[in-house]
């Protein structure tokens, strides 16, 4: 399930790709109009197309950076608590916080942009065990 989830937002964001920092719509952006900005820190770059930028969700491209600002920024990403679950794939960092936040980055060398994926944490209702299992005393 993990390997899905993964494969599929490797996926997607290969199509973000195509959208990267290449167009008219990048903009020179201050990192506190970003609204879950409190959660990362701040990028060196501010040079930025922004894809979504919700209380829920952040998608954005970072300009301009070179592969030594990805791998600095992912660094500093695990040393402010995105230490959990973390995965290393190529040049794509995943990992969440204790909070429960989920962090995907990507660099892309011919282009010189990172992209940051960050998702807010999910909410689980409660699990109530089905009566055989109780009864089971599993």
């Amino acid at each position: 399930m993990k390997k899905r989830v993964i494969t599929l937002c490797m996926m997607l964001l290969l199509l973000f790709v195509m959208i990267g920092c290449g167009d008219s719509n990048v903009e020179e952006i201050d990192w506190v109009n970003i609204r879950l900005g409190d959660v990362l820190p701040e990028p060196k770059s501010k040079s930025m197309k922004i894809l979504t930028n919700s209380d829920e969700n952040l998608s954005v491209y970072i300009c301009n950076t070179s592969q030594n600002d990805y791998y600095e920024y992912t660094r500093l990403c695990e040393d402010n608590g995105f230490s959990i679950d973390v995965e290393y794939i190529g040049d794509s960092f995943y990992g969440f916080n204790d909070e429960g936040y989920y962090l995907g980055l990507s660099y892309y060398g011919s282009n010189k942009e990172m992209h940051i994926s960050l998702d807010e944490p999910m909410e689980f209702g409660e699990y109530t065990w089905p009566a055989f299992a109780v009864e089971l005393g599993l």
